[in-house]
């Protein structure tokens, strides 16, 4: 991973107001390096984040991160149908229109959302865990920053 990527990813989180449980803010990583970090159809990858509201001062500073895998491509071919065919290409894009265009049956895109409502989240365990902000299904992070990064 790039140091440049790095640094833009951590400046995107820092700007994320607090939000209510389980909601996310939609960041698009805008890199200006040409040969930075892309989605399967060239569109800059997507992160969503969850500011901390913790009481615990100390856990206010901690971060989950999630970076969301897409699958595997047996071929160019298959990666280029995955990125730009209607209900899969959220498998491969940041696209809004891919997010809406979904076959996951989750609401249309928004800037801030439930993770839930994120496709490929419902019923991952990741989603039903490891970014839950329920302390009696995720004892160790439920009240920590969480970042979901993907290509959708």
């Amino acid at each position: 991973m790039s140091r440049a990527f790095v640094t833009l990813a951590a400046a995107a989180c820092a700007s994320v107001a607090a939000a209510a449980p389980n909601l996310m803010t939609s960041i698009l990583l805008r890199d200006p390096d040409p040969h930075g970090a892309r989605c399967l159809d060239g569109t800059p990858p997507r992160i969503w984040v969850h500011k901390s509201t913790s009481a615990n001062p100390a856990n206010r500073s901690k971060w989950a991160w999630h970076f969301q895998g897409g699958a595997w491509c047996e071929s160019e071919a298959a990666c280029t149908t995955r990125a730009f065919t209607k209900g899969s290409c959220m498998l491969g894009s940041s696209r809004e229109q891919c997010f809406n265009d979904n076959s996951c049956n989750v609401q249309n895109y928004a800037p801030v959302m439930d993770f839930l409502h994120l496709p490929a989240v419902n019923g991952a365990r990741w989603g039903g865990g490891l970014l839950n902000n329920s302390a009696a299904t995720n004892p160790l992070s439920w009240d920590w920053n969480h970042v979901l990064m993907m290509c959708t």
